[in-house]
């Protein structure tokens, strides 16, 4: 279930960097892949995935249409 931050909240976020419990993505580019983090994430205390921040912590954006798609075909598919 996505969660709603504020701007000030997202970039708190990131400034920490990835943990156990928060993980970026650049982009999402097959189901299978997204669906191990999910899975993960889902079998442990749960987690925030920022999607469209790279790993150096840089935002780059993404197409929310075909992320939302490819987060769907991987819950469907493999979750």
């Amino acid at each position: 279930m996505p969660i709603q931050l504020n701007i000030a909240q997202l970039l708190q976020l990131i400034q920490q960097g990835e943990s156990q419990q928060l993980d970026f993505k650049k982009k999402l580019t097959h189901p299978a892949k997204i669906a191990k983090t999910i899975s993960a994430f889902a079998n442990t205390k749960g987690g925030i995935i920022l999607v469209g921040v790279s790993d150096d912590k840089q935002i780059t954006g993404v197409d929310p249409d075909e992320e939302a798609f490819i987060v769907r075909e991987a819950a469907q598919t493999y979750c």
